[in-house]
């Protein structure tokens, strides 16, 4: 459903033009309910009135704004928790607009320690490796995942993910793409359907002889 701000207050025809039939739906049912009396008008009006209210503050993970210039000339600041370092008190959407650039900036232990392995590797074993070349179809690698062991890899190594790694056992590499994407908030209800599919396409092509 969208925003609030998007259907209540505007023209019918408008709503019409960006909207389908079952939407539309929806939306009369949300109007009407707008337009009436009791408790559930009451909520949803105030829920209008609160929509995009700036809930709470907090700092990009990697986000970092670039100015031509002192950055107290562009946007209005503030200082961080517990630090003397400047933070917009604009969105990134707002900083955008405002003409600065926003860049993410996201450092990995992860890529240090693969070179770090590597070294070692060379070192002990005289063995060449390549990161780049690595087989997406290792069945060892797969078996760590499917074990849940996986402290380390990035975005894999929380103890929900490794769980679900567990549950799924995964064996392509789309399997890994479609776990990361799905364990966020909002698609995360669906790992366990994901999970279900899986297991039971595995078991079905046991049975018809791995077709």
């Amino acid at each position: 459903m969208s925003k609030l701000k998007k259907i209540m207050g505007v023209d019918e025809k408008i709503l019409r033009s960006k909207f389908n039939s079952d939407d539309l739906v929806k939306i009369n049912e949300l109007l009407a309910i707008s337009e009436g009396d009791g408790l559930e008008s009451e909520t949803l009006n105030q829920a209008y009135v609160l929509e995009g209210s700036v809930r709470n503050t907090g700092i990009h993970a990697c986000g970092v704004i670039i100015t031509p210039d002192d950055i107290t000339k562009f946007v209005p600041v503030a200082l961080a928790k517990d630090s003397d370092m400047y933070c917009t008190q604009f969105d990134n959407s707002v900083v955008e607009s405002a003409g600065l650039l926003k860049m993410d900036f996201l450092g990995l232990k992860t890529l240090t320690l693969i070179k770090d392995t590597v070294k070692i590797v060379k070192a002990k074993h005289g063995i060449e490796l390549d990161p780049e070349n690595f087989p997406l179809d290792d069945e060892k690698t797969y078996e760590l995942f499917q074990r849940g062991e996986t402290i380390g890899v990035f975005q894999y190594e929380s103890p929900g993910m490794q769980k679900h790694m567990r549950a799924l056992k995964p064996t392509v590499f789309a399997d890994l793409i479609a776990m990361n994407a799905l364990y966020r908030p909002g698609p995360m209800e669906y790992i366990p359907s994901f999970i279900a599919v899986k297991t039971w396409n595995r078991g079905n092509r046991v049975r018809l002889g791995g077709l």
